[in-house]
């Protein structure tokens, strides 16, 4: 008998979530999912992410999101992807390269809602050791652009 792979979810925001549901959904992996907030996805939703309304909050509040305007109706940039706090600035999903069976998911901040179902796609796909989705593949994403190993240096 094959013992079903098990995994440990750190976090029930869109990225944690959405990996919970690929993992689980017809691929037999028992997985655990630790969330700090009485609920998931508390602070990681578009209820925070989306919002702008000018009477929200107390007057602090008020004034910055008023000050804040034109930030929000002309932006520098439209990716709305995941911010990274890992020194490529990039997203890490991939099996450790020196610590066997150890897999990393890691370096992503914010709310990312829009790229998060992807990483996630990937991120079920590379830990059961699959291939990455095609159409994942077909706009350019590949293992090592993802992959912790990339992030070693020579000590």
């Amino acid at each position: 008998m094959t013992a079903r792979p098990r995994v440990l979810i750190v976090g029930g925001g869109i990225a944690g979530a959405s990996l919970a549901y690929v993992l689980t959904a017809g691929r037999g992996v028992a997985v655990t999912l630790l969330e700090r907030e009485a609920r998931c996805g508390t602070h990681a939703t578009g209820r925070s992410a989306a919002l702008y309304m000018q009477s929200y909050g107390p007057p602090g509040i008020r004034a910055l999101t008023v000050g804040s305007g034109s930030f929000y109706s002309h932006p520098r940039s439209t990716w709305a992807g995941l911010r990274s706090f890992v020194a490529d600035g990039e997203a890490v999903s991939g099996y450790d390269p020196d610590v066997p069976g150890f897999y990393w998911l890691a370096a992503q901040g914010g709310y990312g809602i829009q790229s998060a179902p992807g990483l996630a796609r990937a991120s079920a796909a590379l830990l059961l050791r699959e291939p990455l989705p095609a159409d994942l593949r077909a706009l350019g994403l590949h293992e090592a652009m993802l992959s912790p190993a990339r992030l070693q240096t020579a000590a």
